[in-house]
């Protein structure tokens, strides 16, 4: 596998984001919670009905309509 670091300036960066969805990309980053956060959201998770859960896709394609990505 071969990584990619770019520095892109702020005022580019959603042209570039579009240009780069156009190839196909995903976006593989990890995010490493605490375990406080952790804590957080399973109490939060827990007092919410299951039935109202999007998957990541579905979040993604949401905000893309939303926002007309």
């Amino acid at each position: 596998m071969k990584n990619v670091t770019l520095s892109i300036p702020d005022g580019e960066y959603e042209f570039f984001m579009k240009l780069v969805e156009k190839f196909n990309y995903s976006n593989s980053e990890q995010i490493t919670l605490s375990n406080e956060q952790k804590k957080i959201l399973e109490e939060r998770r827990s007092m919410n009905n299951t039935d109202n859960f999007l998957t990541l896709e579905e979040a993604q394609a949401k905000l893309k309509q939303k926002h007309e990505f």
